[in-house]
């Protein structure tokens, strides 16, 4: 089969197109249908073990709440999108940000942290 399959944790989360200064920064998440996942910023990653799973974004310089995805409760994939602008500003360029995010409204058990994305901004 080609492309082979991929086996995902959910929820996941992946870098659709990286953060260029004028532009967008898009991300994509898989998770179960109808979850809405709140995504987080932060300039520093860490590695914290807590009941969600790793923690990767570092709290102890702060992180910021950069929105919410919703994944749709209808399709083939349970993917949800998020897009943010990137502001023209030539000193955000070499920033490097770590993203994750938490799906606080699941139809599973227990609200669970995705993955870690590390992206650095460009021109």
């Amino acid at each position: 089969m080609q492309p082979a399959p991929t086996v995902l944790t959910l929820p996941e989360l992946r870098e659709i197109s990286p953060p260029k200064i004028g532009q967008y920064f898009a991300l994509s998440s898989a998770s179960l249908p109808g979850d809405l996942l709140a995504v987080f910023l932060s300039k520093n990653g860490a590695y914290i073990t807590t009941p969600f799973g790793v923690l990767r974004l570092d709290p102890t310089n702060g992180f910021i709440f950069a929105g919410g995805v919703v994944v749709p409760q209808q399709g083939i994939d349970p993917i949800g999108t998020v897009v943010f602008p990137v502001q023209n500003d030539q000193r955000l360029v070499g920033l490097r940000l770590h993203v994750q995010a938490i799906n606080l409204v699941t139809a599973a058990s227990q609200c669970r942290l995705t993955n870690a994305v590390v992206t650095t901004v460009t021109r």
